[in-house]
Parts: structure tokens; C-alpha cells; sequence
């Protein structure tokens, strides 16, 4: 069933004795056309196949990124994808599994962007990434840099700059409640905003953002204003040495019932070494600071989007499978706001990246409120 495929016969071997150890019984198995590009996909869908044939339909599957040449990488990159997504009996290989696993692979053996390419293609490399999200952090507090998991960690980033988090950002409404207010759809491969609240970036607010935006603006530490000690998710839910997540079931007790009980998100943006373009993570809490389920997390993003841009995968930097929003489109934003920048006489400095890339990821988001947390001159 697998045909012009090279692999050596102790590699084959040893992926085949793994399988059998989980191919006990009959299993549904999918495979998606649309990884017809990347791979020779010789099976599309096969129901109940018998022992031998999941083995050569999990072969199948698993080697689609060796036919391009990848076969030294066989047990570094499929050992540990194998052993999360075949769990023995019906099993389903969804897209954003099969997307996740490819997408690994390609960022692995992608080199990392040494040269800048910001303002031709839209995207950053590392330094500029760490560039922006310090110039993040400075304009809008609410957001920090982690370091991670240990074992997860980087080398092209700083060990302590491995991805930026902002916590406790409240979610108020469902996508489906504001349905029926203003939406607003951008030609030439624009965001689409569903939210009257939350449009697509115009080139005379970049033009604010580039004029308001001063690096000598930077505030004296004496003169911020103390702020009353607030509860903070911080207290409640935290990330262990691990990178496993900690609920405080006592959460709600600590809040007056005059107190509106809203949904919460933890975002995060991690640098994407493969798209080369930040990418966003979403962790998302229930009134009573429960975790979300995947098919919760879905109503609170945009229907354009949800489960096409948006999927659920592992975390780069933590133990944990959160949402996410693919960056495939990312860079091709970004490349449109600078050339309309441009054409507009104003010049977009790299480090207001992570600014204008939030504003416009707020169209895939438009409940979830981290706009009103940056500061006022945006």
C-alpha cells in the first residue's frame, strides 16, 4: 500500500514493532487530500481495516514528510507523535493532528532567520521578536515574558524570553450573542471582523500608533501610580515546574457576589521558527476559573475562523494542548499594513510588530477584551 518510499530496513522495522504494540484492534483511521502536496498519500480513508493494514495505513500517515527526504529524522521526529496520537482501538487522526506533527517536523528543519526580511515578506527574526515583546511589555504591563518548561526551552531565544503572557484578560460575551451586530469583511486577503468593535488596522491608525509611539516617552518608575491590591488569577491558577496547570478550586470565594463572574483567557505568543511570525495561544477559564474544553474555546472565536484558523495543539513551551491561531496568514498581514504604511509616507518601525499584530488579531478574538489593557495613547 506504500510505495516509492526509501527507508532503511532497521528504521522500518522498528517503527513497525512499535505499532504492533498498540495495533490490538481494528481502528478508524482518515487521511486528509489536502496533504497531497507534502506527501504520496496512496490511502485517503479506510474503515475497520484488519491488524496488517493499520500497520501500513499508520505507515502511511507517519512517513508522508519522510517521502520528502526526511528519513534520518525517523525516530527523533515520529517516535514521540506516534506514541500521543495511536492510543489502540477506534482512533481518529484528525487535520490538526496530522497539521501539528508536519508542522513539527518542518520547524525542526527549518533554519532560523538570521537576516532581516521585516519589512520585504512581514516577518521577524528572533532578536526582533525579543525586540517587540520588550517593547510589548513596556507599553502594555499587563503583558510578561516566561521562560517556559526546562527541556522546551529555545536556543534561539533567551532563556528567560522564551514566550510573552498576559493573564486574567476577561471574555464578557459569546461570539453568537454579537452575531447580529456590525461585521465588516476586508477583500485582497484581509482578517474579517465579526465585532463593531474590532475593525481591521487602517493606515491612518498606524499613522496615530507611529506618532503617539515614542521611546522617549518611557515613564519614571516614581511616578506610577499605585494600584490597590487586586485578586489575580495568579493567586489561583498557576503554571507548575513542569508547565502543568494548577487550579485553586476556591477561586470564586474570594470575590463579592456583587462581583460580575466572567470567562477569562491566558494568551501567550510564542516566535514560530518554520512561519517565522509570532504566534498566538489561548487558555481559557469558565466563571468559576475551570478550565475550558476545546469546544467551549470555540465560542468565544470568530466563526471565519474557529477550527479553520484556530486548533487545538501542544504548547512549545508548556505541558499543556491549548488553542491556538495558525500563523500561515501572518506574515502576509503584516506585509500588507507595512506596504499601506509605506505608501502613506510613514515608516513602521519592527519593534511596534507585536502592537499592530494584536490590533489585528482581536478579528479572531472579538470577545476577548486584552485591547483595553494597553495604554492610552494606542
Amino acid at each position: 500500500m506504500v510505495s516509492n518510499f526509501k527507508s532503511s530496513r532497521t528504521q522500518r522495522e522498528a517503527l513497525t514493532v512499535q505499532m504492533e504494540k498498540v495495533a490490538e484492534e481494528p481502528v478508524y483511521v482518515s487521511v486528509p487530500k489536502s496533504f497531497a502536496k507534502d506527501a504520496v498519500w496512496l490511502l485517503n480513508k479506510c474503515t475497520k481495516p484488519n491488524k496488517k493494514e493499520y500497520i501500513q495505513i499508520v505507515w502511511a500517515v507517519t512517513t508522508g514528510f519522510l517521502v520528502m527526504g526526511f528519513t534520518g529524522y525517523l525516530v527523533k521526529l515520529v517516535h514521540i507523535p506516534i506514541n500521543n496520537i495511536i492510543v489502540g482501538g477506534s482512533c481518529f487522526i484528525s487535520m490538526a493532528t496530522l497539521n501539528s506533527i508536519f508542522h513539527g517536523v518542518r520547524e525542526y528543519l527549518n533554519p532560523v532567520l538570521k537576516n532581516s526580511k521585516f519589512k520585504e515578506t512581514g516577518v521577524l527574526t528572533p532578536e526582533e521578536f525579543v525586540a517587540a515583546g520588550d517593547y510589548l511589555v513596556f507599553k502594555c504591563p499587563t503583558w510578561t515574558w516566561e521562560a517556559g518548561v526546562k527541556g522546551k526551552q529555545k536556543d534561539f531565544l533567551p532563556p528567560d524570553k522564551q514566550f510573552l503572557i498576559t493573564k486574567n484578560i476577561p471574555c464578557l460575551k459569546r461570539v453568537k450573542q454579537i452575531e447580529a451586530g456590525a461585521e465588516t469583511e476586508v477583500n485582497d486577503g484581509d482578517w474579517v471582523s465579526t465585532y463593531a468593535n474590532h475593525v481591521p488596522l487602517k493606515p491612518n491608525e498606524i499613522t496615530e500608533i507611529l506618532e503617539s509611539s515614542q521611546l522617549d516617552d518611557i515613564p519614571s518608575i516614581d511616578n506610577i501610580q499605585e494600584i490597590d491590591d487586586i485578586p489575580d488569577i495568579d493567586d489561583y491558577c498557576e503554571i507548575d515546574s513542569d508547565g502543568e496547570l494548577n487550579s485553586n478550586n476556591g477561586f470564586g470565594s474570594t470575590f463579592s457576589n456583587n462581583i460580575l463572574k466572567t470567562r477569562t483567557y491566558d494568551i501567550s505568543i510564542t516566535y514560530d521558527k518554520y512561519y517565522q511570525t509570532p504566534r498566538v495561544w489561548l487558555c481559557g477559564y469558565d466563571e468559576d476559573s475551570n478550565l475550558l474544553k476545546p469546544s467551549l474555546i470555540f465560542e468565544d472565536i470568530s466563526q471565519d475562523h474557529a477550527k479553520k484558523t484556530v486548533t487545538i495543539e501542544p504548547h512549545p513551551h508548556l505541558n499543556i494542548q491549548i488553542a491556538s491561531i495558525h500563523p500561515c496568514n501572518h506574515a502576509n498581514v503584516m506585509k500588507k499594513i507595512i506596504e499601506r504604511s509605506t505608501a502613506a509616507n510613514r515608516s513602521i518601525r519592527v519593534d511596534l510588530y507585536l502592537i499592530i499584530f494584536l490590533k489585528f488579531i482581536s478579528t479572531v478574538l472579538p470577545t476577548i477584551e486584552y485591547d483595553y489593557t494597553m495604554s492610552s495613547d494606542f
